[in-house]
């Protein structure tokens, strides 16, 4: 295998969070099981030493979920000095980001941290049990670029009972964050999930299974939309997102000079692709 390779691992399987919208719980199992911390990092050791990896990413829901293991894993990284070989990232909520867990995970490695944040309506978080408040988000947000960490907003739109005003809030939660990237997708209620088995999703069921997707640029063929809320114009709330938050000088200069994440070509063709 080539030098430089990016694996994924997995610290972790379950969630004790019940949102709505997920449907991880039937396939990660609905009671929370970790790895000791000390086996975790023998097998990343294991990857870098043999595969010559230089990134890994953990698929975990939440990691790190048990603060007490942090430390030690991190300590564990450093100890052998893998933190000078590879960098990791993982996917977290704001509200378990704290001063210490992000100044705990730069210094074992961790550069990114992708944020499940979803909306930047407080009523819309309630609406699907994401049990946090945008307070929390920016808090969250904030230790992890005060300790240097990239930060990855992950946003839902159209979710249950969201209006396009409401969806034009996240957007502009997502630029007031200042996060390094943003993703916004359209809401799906994927089986396995709440919404899914709720009753009025039921009546919705499709087996379409192409169009269960959170970027489907046909508006007659989402799943769902919110009740009141234009499907087309949905769709082109979703193109709006990624112009206001990638098409401003500064994120722009980000992605072009701190980052280096796009090259001009390629944001030719992602405007290209936004807008039409």
């Amino acid at each position: 295998m080539a030098s430089g390779s990016h694996f994924t691992m997995t610290g972790s399987r379950g969630c004790p969070y019940r949102c709505d919208y997920c449907s991880l719980i039937h396939t990660g199992g609905k009671v929370y099981r970790r790895r000791e911390p000390l086996k975790i990092v023998d097998e990343y050791e294991y990857l870098v030493d043999r595969f010559k990896v230089k990134q890994i990413g953990f698929v975990d829901p939440i990691f790190p979920l048990v603060k007490k293991d942090l430390q030690p894993l991190c300590e564990e990284i450093v100890r052998r000095g893998l933190d000078k070989k590879c960098q990791w990232l993982s996917e977290t909520r704001c509200d378990r980001m704290d001063d210490e867990t992000a100044r705990l995970m730069y210094w074992g490695g961790c550069r990114r941290v992708l944020f499940g944040i979803e909306s930047g309506v407080d009523m819309l978080l309630g609406n699907v049990n994401k049990n946090t408040t945008t307070a929390k988000v920016r808090e969250g947000v904030k230790h992890a670029r005060n300790h240097g960490i990239q930060t990855v907003g992950l946003f839902m739109i159209g979710m249950p009972g969201e209006t396009p005003e409401m969806t034009k809030e996240t957007i502009e939660f997502a630029v007031e964050l200042d996060l390094d990237f943003a993703k916004f997708a359209i809401t799906v209620p994927f089986p396995g999930s709440k919404l899914f088995e709720d009753r009025w999703q039921k009546d919705l069921f499709r087996d379409d299974w192409d169009n269960y997707t959170t970027f489907n640029p046909d508006p007659d063929q989402l799943i769902y939309h919110p009740p009141g809320y234009d499907p087309r114009t949905l769709v082109a709330m979703q193109s709006y997102a990624l112009r206001r938050f990638y098409v401003r000088p500064k994120q722009l200069y980000k992605q072009f000079v701190q980052l280096r994440t796009i090259s001009p070509k390629m944001l030719l063709y992602g405007l290209y692709g936004i807008a039409v």
